[in-house]
């Protein structure tokens, strides 16, 4: 399993086939390093030569594992800047962000942020004239070559294994971020007494590359509605308690009940002991879980810093392992999956859309009909498999072979496992023309064309109500 959960792979490594052996090796020591670092969180990576089998189409192979890796790593040497296809894949790789490099910067959040790119440089041979620092000098460079004779590092030598050392730290460093990043940590408000072990905790939480909620000091004065986007919106909900009972410090826990949020507490070891009735109350109810969610957490520390060293960070990292992903706010979500690239099956879906749409409306009704969503308007196609209840798979297309639909039939059939998602889809169908192609087929396989009726789709509609 990737680190970043969210992608398919956490490295894609893009080099000349000249280079293939050193790659291999370099590869072989830094999976070593990653594994004595972190037992059983070994990198994962793509590599065309490994990942590839007879049959299946490179060039759809190389496009999906470059847009589906976390972080894309280039070993820069003379011959790769002169390949075709390492120009290729780095084009694959700005495609969807116009071209701009910036598309793939990242930016932690305040007080300290600093930025990265999901882009980096290891650099084997340097090249005429240093080429490897003109080229992409906004990236980040790691270098396996010897400055005097600008030949790569031996294998065994101090050199090599420092470089090593760097680049699986800077690699799990960029990773670890990147996956905290879709974690959105509700910190609540708390009263004066607690103030400073408040931005204590957003700062060290947002040094981490957590994604901070809310942005603004909510009080009771803010709207309800404001006060549920936040906590609806945020993954785990966070709570300090201290000796002064906090009306709104109940109401912020009755809202991440409401929305079914983990909630972790930590209690201030010399502030509570001064608590008066009504705070001790609240302590005990905490302590006991009572009337909380079962995987309610109140962790230790005799300090901000200590509960988030020694406890908060691991039962965070465990979270984002372990929780199924979290589900868009508002309606259920119908994810129709179609090939944005060809201009006549998209105008198709856009007729499958409006008349799933006039079912949904006669089937849920207007007010709790499923959301359709799309790529890429509604998001990218790993995001819209997590957060979907149900998928539609259409392809009226038949290009023989067909290597879209094969694959996309796999990220259909194998949802849980590709996509950390759990629970499964309520309802998977696809919708194909020639459905024989797909008689192998795990899941509901229904024929269309021009006189196709959205009533064939009642059972998976049932499904989905269900």
């Amino acid at each position: 399993m990737p680190l970043v959960t969210q992608q398919r792979f956490d490295l894609f490594l893009s080099y000349d086939r000249t280079d293939s052996e050193w790659v291999h090796l370099f590869v072989r020591e830094l999976l070593k390093e990653s594994q004595s670092r972190a037992p059983g969180k070994p990198f994962t990576t793509w590599q065309d030569t490994k990942q590839i089998q007879g049959g299946q189409k490179w060039y759809d192979e190389i496009k999906r594992a470059v847009r589906r890796s976390a972080i894309f790593l280039a070993i820069v040497s003379p011959p790769y800047h002169g390949s075709p296809w390492c120009k290729e894949e780095r084009r694959l790789l700005l495609e969807p962000h116009d071209g701009d490099l910036n598309g793939l910067k990242v930016e932690t959040e305040p007080p300290n942020s600093f930025s990265f790119y999901r882009f980096l440089k290891i650099v084997k041979a340097p090249g005429p004239d240093n080429t490897h620092e003109s080229f992409l000098s906004e990236l980040e460079n790691i270098e396996f070559f010897d400055h005097a004779d600008k030949y790569e590092l031996p294998l065994d030598s101090p050199g090599f294994i420092a470089s090593i050392r760097r680049a699986e730290s800077t690699i799990r460093e960029y990773l670890n971020l990147l996956g905290n990043q879709r974690q959105a940590l509700y910190i609540a408000t708390v009263l004066p007494e607690l103030l400073a072990e408040r931005e204590e905790l957003r700062n060290q939480l947002a040094d981490s590359g957590y994604n901070i909620r809310p942005k603004i000091d909510l009080s009771a004065q803010h709207s309800q509605k404001l006060r549920d986007n936040e906590m609806e919106n945020s993954t785990t909900a966070i709570f300090l308690v201290g000796g002064m009972y906090d009306s709104f410090l109940k109401m912020q826990m009755d809202t991440a009940q409401k929305f079914r949020k983990p909630m972790i507490f930590w209690i201030h070891p010399e502030r509570s002991k001064e608590a008066g009735p009504a705070q001790h109350n609240l302590i005990d109810q905490i302590r006991d879980h009572k009337d909380l969610p079962r995987d309610t957490q109140v962790l230790g520390g005799v300090s901000i810093r200590e509960m988030v060293q020694e406890h908060l960070v691991s039962v965070l990292s465990s979270s984002k392992e372990e929780r199924p992903a979290p589900q868009m706010a508002g309606p259920q979500k119908l994810y129709l999956l179609y090939d944005t690239t060809l201009t006549e099956e998209s105008q198709e879906a856009n007729r499958l859309n409006e008349m799933l749409g006039t079912k949904l409306t006669e089937v849920f009704g207007e007010r709790n009909k499923p959301k359709i969503v799309r790529t890429p308007s509604d998001g990218d196609h790993p995001e819209l498999m997590r957060i979907s209840n149900g998928v539609i798979l259409f392809r009226k297309a038949s290009p023989h072979p067909d290597e879209w639909l094969n694959s996309y039939v796999k990220d259909v059939t194998f949802s849980q496992a590709m996509f950390d998602k759990n629970p499964d889809f309520r309802a998977k169908a696809a919708l194909v023309s020639h459905p024989e192609r797909l008689a192998w087929s795990k899941f509901p396989v229904i024929g269309y064309d021009e006189g196709f009726s959205p009533q064939t789709l009642a059972p998976f509609l049932e499904r989905l109500q269900d």
